[in-house]
């Protein structure tokens, strides 16, 4: 999000781009631990009771919220002409 000045909460990246980030080798056990990564980071919620109050309201809050709330994997294209 920083790279696109926060622009937008979707996030676009290729597999290949993250593995750079991570400083990870391009090889299959880092793109399938990768994959897993994501799908392990999609199910965590955090949960925030009484964690800030509301100063308007006078009152406590309580929250919950996914860090991802999707991630859509595309393989490799597959061009005739390859």
């Amino acid at each position: 999000t920083k790279t696109d000045r926060f622009r937008s909460r979707r996030v676009h990246f290729s597999r290949y781009q993250l593995l750079r980030i991570l400083g990870w080798r391009d090889e299959g056990k880092s793109y399938a631990r990768l994959d897993k990564s994501l799908k392990r980071w999609t199910g965590v919620t955090l949960y925030y009771d009484n964690a800030w109050r509301d100063n308007r309201d006078k009152r406590w809050v309580n929250a919950s919220f996914h860090l991802l709330d999707e991630v859509v994997l595309r393989g490799r294209s597959r061009r005739a002409d390859l």
